[in-house]
């Protein structure tokens, strides 16, 4: 699998054409973990105003076809908003960072969330809220404060 992946702007259609030449002659020694945030999706002012191109999900499916299943999606967002994103289609996904995933036949792991941090977002975001340009984001097993 030794293939050159350096990318620049002018390089970008012949490293994918090589990529995929390569996958194609190697299907079962590739894998894809794929950003979300910022990488697939262009980062928008609120987390909620994120657009996603609609041929992007079916995209990932067929590029997870070519690849037998071995594409994963990564993000800092609980598997249900990823989920959301790319409905109807939902891949194995890391989810808040790798905390929660769902594997390539379908095994969910997610670790519970206890009261006390329960109440600890609550009280968080209470005292952020005061705070202008902030927004606190409640992601179940995590919390998370934006500011621009």
């Amino acid at each position: 699998m030794d293939a050159d992946l350096t990318l620049s702007p002018a390089a970008a259609p012949d490293v994918a054409d090589g990529f995929f030449e390569a996958v194609d002659r190697e299907i079962g020694g590739w894998a894809l973990f794929l950003d979300i945030d910022g990488t697939l999706i262009d980062l928008a002012a609120t987390p909620d105003t994120i657009h996603v191109p609609p041929d992007l999900p079916a995209g990932l499916h067929g590029l997870s076809a070519r690849l037998d299943g071995a594409l994963a999606l990564v993000t800092g967002r609980a598997l249900s908003y990823a989920d959301g994103l790319f409905a109807p289609y939902r891949f194995p996904v890391a989810g808040l960072h790798g905390a929660e995933m769902r594997l390539g036949d379908g095994t969910m792991i997610a670790p519970p969330v206890p009261p006390a941090f329960s109440a600890l977002k609550l009280d968080l975001a209470r005292h952020l809220s005061k705070i202008e340009g902030v927004l606190v984001e409640d992601k179940g097993g995590a919390i998370a404060t934006h500011y621009r």
